[in-house]
């Protein structure tokens, strides 16, 4: 896990001890992805490519003319902390998990990623049910479905859904 700063190497390894809430919870985020069958890429951020063979090398699943666009990504969109008490805040940490699944006419792509827009709620409302997200936050809201639609990534026509996972920390100060 890489811990980013102005001017620290941000594939530097760090001890746990030293971790953020939002390392943990991003990290927690993409393991539940990941548990999803036929998930394709997942990454902890949001990439931003200028060209078609870095789309492919960074989201491709498959290989040759079979290769597809499918892959998910984690970003946070913000963060509002309100007090909970005189010396204990809580902290709501709103992420966006993007997916995208390369179209195609013939094989039903819509249907298809349809299904796994569910299969990745349903991971979710799983954690839901222990509150924790693997014990890195206090609960975690059930999953939001914010858009889903089309988009074209340089030059690609994609299926694209953005859904939002709020976890919640608390902050004794």
């Amino acid at each position: 896990m890489a811990l980013v700063l102005d001017d620290v190497d941000v594939h530097a390894e760090i001890r746990i001890s030293d971790a953020l809430p939002i390392d943990l919870i991003r990290s927690a985020i993409a393991v539940q992805l990941r548990t999803v069958s036929s998930i394709g890429q997942v990454h902890e951020y949001e990439p931003f490519m200028a060209q078609a063979r870095s789309l492919r090398e960074y989201m491709g699943v498959g290989v040759g003319h079979a290769q597809r666009i499918h892959g998910w990504t984690i970003t946070r969109a913000r963060t509002p902390e309100v007090r909970d008490t005189q010396r204990q805040n809580n902290r709501f940490y709103h992420y966006h998990i993007r997916g995208y699944y390369g179209v195609t006419d013939q094989g039903a792509t819509e249907l298809r990623f349809q299904r796994l827009i569910e299969a990745v709620c349903n991971a979710f409302r799983d954690q839901e049910t222990d509150w924790e997200l693997s014990g890195v936050c206090e609960y975690i809201e059930p999953p939001q479905v914010l858009r889903v639609d089309h988009v074209m990534l340089v030059g690609v026509l994609c299926h694209y859904v953005e859904i939002l996972i709020v976890a919640r920390t608390q902050i004794d100060w």
